[in-house]
């Protein structure tokens, strides 16, 4: 009984974990698409400010290196507890149910003990696209195209070719 708690209390946390990561992400994309309408608004302005520029994209990129930060440790936690069931897992006589998942996550087919339509044991395959690339690194990806953006025009204040921009928008 007591690993049958334990397993589920590891359970929950890993899904507490994911739907944190994603919340917390959500948040952030609509946070740096503001500051980014707001930083192309100053652009696109008479007499621009370089001075609030400035400002905006060094808090757009401290946003980007916070939710950096916060989702590498998000999707760690989540694997922890992953493993903390796992291990509860194959002490016991329970479904695999994360053994299955991590097979899954790996791209390999899951076999369940169940028929399929062709009366063998049931298979199953992430589909093609979902085995493209970890979520983990897509959304890292995303953050990083965030951060560029930052420092791009970061480099633009310091080396005062704002007018650059400003023309061109």
């Amino acid at each position: 009984m007591k690993k049958e708690v334990d397993h589920n209390i590891a359970i929950q946390f890993k899904i507490y974990e994911g739907q944190l990561v994603w919340s917390r992400s959500e948040f952030m994309l609509l946070a740096n698409t503001l500051l980014l309408a707001t930083i192309a608004i100053f652009l696109s302005a008479d007499n621009l400010n370089e001075l609030v520029l400035m400002i905006l994209s060094i808090f757009g990129f401290l946003l980007c290196v916070i939710w950096l930060e916060a989702s590498i440790r998000s999707f760690a936690f989540g694997k922890f507890w992953t493993y903390c069931a796992r291990e509860i897992e194959q002490s016991g006589k329970q479904i695999p149910l994360l053994e299955k998942g991590n097979d899954f996550k790996e791209n390999r087919t899951i076999e369940f003990n169940f028929k399929g339509k062709d009366g063998k044991k049931f298979q199953y395959r992430k589909p093609w696209l979902g085995r493209l690339f970890p979520t983990d690194i897509g959304l890292y990806f995303l953050i990083l195209i965030f951060i560029i953006l930052y420092l791009g025009l970061l480099v633009l204040c310091f080396t005062h070719n704002t007018n650059f921009v400003a023309v061109n928008l």
